[in-house]
């Protein structure tokens, strides 16, 4: 099923609108249709939780049980193109790719004359780190430096330090964490010794990673989901008292694809022959320079 998305009310640059609108940020775009900035108004702190490839559809088909799905407030759809890539920026600028411009996780940067890893910021060719400052090329500006809350950065410690990551989370403060346990321990910790409004994003990629390698109706993916659950019950109740809001949501679906759905380039020599560039954006909507 094709699904466009929604920049009217129902989408995740409707949810960073909302979220603005309470953290002291601007946003161009309408706020979600439900009652999310009024619900959260008043929390001293607000937390958004992006679950890399937790779907609406996978957690109603493989979380029925889980607390996840049992707090399920609605679907709203995603950018496109519906990838981490994009839907990261737009998280973090409040902005849809059409002013963003980061198009997928391969960007051609035009400026440069080379295809690159946008989020890593390292060139196709070699996967070296591109010597130039990114705010050549991403140069928006994200929702945290308009903030009148303390804000804070909450990823993996791979990519804590990552040249796209000190560009776009602008003055806020980055801590890593190093695995699932230590993910929600930094939120738990952060939230108790906050002394002030606050504003945290945090960001999950195991279920995402897990579905790439193995698929998304694996037995692996299925158990990453409720153990992550599991630790999610546990933080929800550490963190009674401490006035927060949580907002967990996805940055897109995940499906896997029939083998007779695949396009494999290299059985297309032709079509090669007029690349001048490998195919650019993602897998499910790749862009050719002719």
């Amino acid at each position: 099923m094709q699904v466009k998305p929604d920049y009217s009310g129902k989408g995740i640059v409707n949810l960073m609108s909302s979220i603005a609108s309470i953290v002291g940020s601007e946003s161009p775009y309408p706020q979600l249709t439900n009652d999310l900035a009024s619900d959260i108004e008043d929390s001293k702190n607000i937390v958004l939780m992006v679950v890399d490839g937790l779907g609406f559809e996978y957690l109603s088909e493989y979380g029925k049980n889980t607390i996840l799905k049992s707090f399920t407030k609605d679907a709203v759809t995603s950018v496109f193109p519906p990838s981490t890539g994009s839907a990261i920026t737009t998280f973090i600028t409040g902005l849809p790719p059409q002013q963003h411009a980061v198009t997928g996780w391969y960007v051609f940067l035009k400026e440069y004359g080379l295809m690159s890893r946008i989020l890593p910021f390292t060139s196709v060719a070699d996967w070296n780190v591109i010597e130039t400052d990114i705010a050549h090329v991403v140069n928006v500006k994200s929702l945290f430096w308009g903030m009148k809350r303390k804000r804070t950065v909450v990823v993996g410690e791979q990519i804590i330090d990552s040249v796209f990551s000190k560009q776009t989370t602008g003055n806020a403060r980055r801590i890593a964490y190093q695995d699932l346990w230590s993910f929600f321990d930094t939120l738990e910790v952060t939230l108790e010794k906050n002394d002030q409004p606050s504003y945290i994003y945090s960001y999950w990629p195991e279920l995402d990673s897990i579905a790439h390698m193995l698929g998304v109706g694996s037995q692996e993916a299925q158990d990453h989901l409720q153990e992550f659950d599991q630790h999610l019950e546990r933080f929800i109740d550490s963190i009674q008292g401490t006035d927060t809001t949580l907002i967990i949501t996805s940055d897109h679906g995940i499906h896997d694809i029939e083998r007779q759905n695949l396009i494999i380039t290299s059985d297309h020599p032709a079509l090669l022959d007029c690349l001048t560039l490998p195919l650019c954006g993602d897998t499910r909507s790749a862009y050719c320079y002719v």
